[in-house]
């Protein structure tokens, strides 16, 4: 091998090298973006189908598009039920409770909600 097909295999693999910094650099930002869009929703309060299509590249764009899009949604109603009131351990679509209206419940209540009361007297 002379001289010339070396540098030539160095440029190849340097090639090869940048490529793979370049996927990795991507990969790393599109899950820095995803995080981001996951707390975004979690603190907007909105269900995991609308929280799927968040758009922007960092956390202050996702935030403002979630700012954007509550403003679209149906305000909850008289029995608390709303578009972002869905999530994780409240399949009902029921708003989240607070521990004043726990407080406030007949027995009967809260045996029937107990399975979204329990986090709650967690912490969670």
């Amino acid at each position: 091998m002379d001289e010339h097909d070396e540098q030539l295999d160095e440029k190849v693999e340097l090639a090869e090298l940048r490529a793979a910094l370049d996927a990795a650099l991507a990969q790393a930002q599109a899950a820095q973006v995803e995080a981001a869009r996951v707390r975004v929703a979690t603190r907007w309060r909105l269900p995991e189908t609308l929280a799927a299509r968040l758009r922007g590249a960092n956390e202050a764009e996702l935030d403002a598009d979630a700012r954007e899009l509550s403003r679209a949604l149906p305000k909850a109603g008289a029995n608390g039920a709303g578009v972002g009131s869905v999530g994780v351990g409240n399949p009902a679509g029921r708003a989240p409770l607070t521990l004043d209206e726990v407080r406030r419940m007949t027995p009967a209540q809260i045996n029937r909600r107990w399975d979204e009361i329990k986090p709650l007297l967690r912490g969670e």
